[in-house]
């Protein structure tokens, strides 16, 4: 009887994980912000990140510091590396400070996640990375994790 329960288990299991698929060069389009979630937290020093990317892929990341400041950072389509399902944002420098965003993602039904690292460089030495995740910005507060509309950032 145990064997049977755990064979059911495993079978509705593969089912719901075989219908997430791997998130689309089109579906990255929109307003994205952090979701710490599964194995992503916060940085120590950043309260969050939102990610939009436009129709014809200029990419801004803001990260909203702990401090209150913010970072703002802009990168165009010819910044933008597609390695078969591995996408990858070069922020070019701002002063000394550039980032690579390194992203991959899902999207199962109405639910999208990216997930991947920032990479950190000043002066162009790689000095420090950090896990992100991002969900969908919804237009609804309340939503957790949805593929709801997105609303522009403020």
């Amino acid at each position: 009887m145990k064997l049977l329960r755990i064979l059911i288990f495993t079978l509705v299991s593969i089912n719901c994980f075989a219908s997430s698929v791997t998130i689309t060069k089109k579906q990255l389009i929109g307003e994205w912000v952090s979701h710490y979630g599964y194995s992503t937290n916060s940085h120590a020093n950043t309260r969050s990140n939102d990610l939009k990317i436009t129709n014809d892929f200029n990419v801004t990341l803001i990260r909203s510091l702990e401090s209150g400041n913010k970072q703002i950072f802009h990168a165009s389509p010819s910044d933008m590396e597609i390695s078969d399902d591995i996408y990858i944002f070069s922020f070019p420098a701002k002063d000394s400070l550039s980032y690579k965003l390194v992203l991959s993602g899902w999207v199962n039904g109405d639910t999208k996640l990216l997930f991947g690292m920032l990479y950190l460089y000043d002066n162009g030495e790689l000095f420090n990375g950090i896990s992100v995740s991002f969900k969908p910005k919804a237009v609804n507060k309340s939503s957790n994790l949805t593929g709801a509309e997105n609303a522009p950032l403020s």
